[in-house]
């Protein structure tokens, strides 16, 4: 990824603390793991959850903090 394309990503990301502060624990413990770089199916098992089930999470956690990608929302962890 284009060092560019990360910072126009950061400058047009307003604070996020409060973003996070929007997750439940389940969202946060999934968040968790996504930044560990686990795949669905590694954190799906992790935690006993269907695949499915680990797409709809991280669908509402990008809805949350306003992002549309995994690596969008591994910026905001940063």
């Amino acid at each position: 990824m284009p060092l560019s394309y990360v910072n126009y990503l950061l400058e047009s990301s307003d604070s996020s603390d409060h973003r996070f502060e929007s997750l439940t624990s389940r969202e946060m413990e999934i968040l968790t793991l996504l930044s560990k770089g686990a795949t669905n199916k590694e954190i799906a098992n992790q935690l006993y959850l269907s695949e499915g089930t680990v797409r709809v999470y991280l669908t509402n956690i990008y809805s949350k903090l306003g992002v549309n990608s995994r690596s969008k929302a591994m910026l905001l962890l940063k």
